[in-house]
């Protein structure tokens, strides 16, 4: 694989401010109108219908082209294509890394019982040797 180099990245750049461009259509946002049935909704529809054109009035002033809304809806979509990965895959790894944790911790105490091992017995050979030199001592006389 050859590495990349400056032109190579130069030309990149274009295709993905072509693509976000591709996606990028703000539309205008009518202005907002008060329901003409309002006067004879109920109190809770009323309010219902006044929150409505609140925040509808403060979208259309915070930006008429649309330019906000097309923002929110773009970020919206490559928030929801990164969570599902992190909602699907990353659980999925960490129960994996998990149990390969596991699995080498249990090969550490393997490999120390048999590194103790061949060093128990060769304890038990050095603590012998005195106890036979002094009993052939003994019985030779």
């Amino acid at each position: 694989m050859e590495p990349r180099n400056d032109n190579q990245l130069a030309h990149t750049k274009p295709k993905l401010l072509t693509r976000i461009k591709a996606h990028w259509q703000p539309k205008p946002i009518q202005p907002p109108e008060v329901d003409p049935s309002l006067p004879h909704l109920n109190a809770l529809q009323r309010a219902v219908e006044a929150l409505r054109y609140t925040f509808l009035s403060f979208e259309h002033w915070m930006s008429p082209n649309g330019k906000m809304r097309e923002y929110t809806r773009l970020t919206s979509i490559v928030a929801f294509l990164l969570l599902v990965p992190a909602v699907l895959v990353f659980p999925i790894v960490t129960l994996i890394l998990g149990e390969v944790a596991g699995w080498v911790t249990s090969l550490a105490l393997i490999s120390r019982s048999l590194v103790m091992i061949p060093l128990a017995i060769l304890a038990t050979i050095i603590l012998c040797k005195p106890i036979v030199v002094v009993t052939r001592a003994l019985l030779r006389k």
